[in-house]
């Protein structure tokens, strides 16, 4: 990973993105929050077909876009995709993230069966392994704006999803130091929340220490 990169992973920064998402109006409290409950079902879950299937309907039940289970081979498509949840189960740290072709393979062919949407696949990730972050286009619009530099930006494809996860999970590693309890889906949401309102407060670099001779 970049060492420029790693100069805006730091705990200071998350408490920074931390108090921006908490500028945001929340949604009215009575709305009925079901993701809980889905996390709950699909963790006691093994991968399989009809189990991918039930996961991708119920991902996009909170999308704008209707489903589309798409197959270039039929079942086997199918069940391709539902043998790749394994793989990505197997992702905890950044290192795991190093054999990137087995993970490309696995996105890709995830992602092609799932509306061919690298945001509806995330959501089904998520919802088999807690260390799977969620992308969209709000976590994408503060993401890049976190990370104002060109080559750091992200894109929601494949290429984009892996540099995101590596970053997220290498960041989570950075804080638990500290801060044990911060999950994955903690540093995802501060990215969702914090999208309705760009703060004016921008990431700082980590300062180096200089030499003294």
């Amino acid at each position: 990973m970049s060492t420029v990169f790693e100069d805006y992973l730091t705990e200071e920064n998350f408490k920074t993105m931390r108090a921006n998402a908490r500028l945001v109006k929340k949604e009215k409290k009575n709305i009925w929050d079901a993701y809980t409950y889905f996390k709950d079902f699909f963790k006691k879950k093994k991968p399989s077909v009809n189990n991918l299937i039930l996961a991708s309907s119920v991902s996009y039940s909170w999308m704008p876009t209707m489903l589309d289970i798409r197959t270039k081979k039929g079942i086997r498509s199918i069940n391709k995709a539902s043998e790749v949840l394994s793989v990505i189960r197997s992702i905890n740290i950044s290192a795991d993230l190093n054999d990137t072709i087995t993970i490309i393979k696995a996105l890709t062919q995830l992602k092609e069966v799932i509306n061919n949407s690298m945001v509806g696949a995330s959501k089904v990730m998520h919802l088999f392994h807690d260390n799977a972050p969620i992308i969209d286009s709000r976590v994408r619009r503060s993401w890049n704006w976190f990370f104002s530099k060109k080559e750091f930006k992200i894109k929601e494809d494949v290429k984009g999803y892996l540099k995101y996860w590596e970053i997220i999970l290498f960041w989570q590693e950075v804080i638990i130091r500290k801060k044990p309890e911060v999950t994955v889906r903690d540093i995802e949401k501060l990215f969702f929340d914090f999208a309705r309102h760009p703060s004016v407060t921008p990431p700082r670099k980590k300062s180096k220490s200089k030499s003294v001779n």
